[in-house]
């Protein structure tokens, strides 16, 4: 569920990823912004991967006695 969520999510941050390099690099040819906007679907990809195969963080199965 994760994935398909990174996949439909990296619409909107394919986005945002050429305007700090526009502001880095100037206006963009179309081989650049087309690697930028790749860039933001692998980095969506990449966060989804990692949260996967994080180890999960629950609670204690039973709260110490205080």
């Amino acid at each position: 569920m994760r994935r398909a969520y990174a996949i439909g999510v990296g619409a909107d941050t394919r986005a945002l990823i050429p305007g700090p390099a526009m502001l880095v690099f100037g206006e963009l040819d179309d081989t650049f912004r087309a690697l930028m906007m790749g860039a933001g679907w692998l980095l969506n990809l990449a966060v989804a991967e990692w949260l996967i195969r994080a180890p999960s963080r629950r609670w204690p199965a039973r709260w110490p006695d205080v």
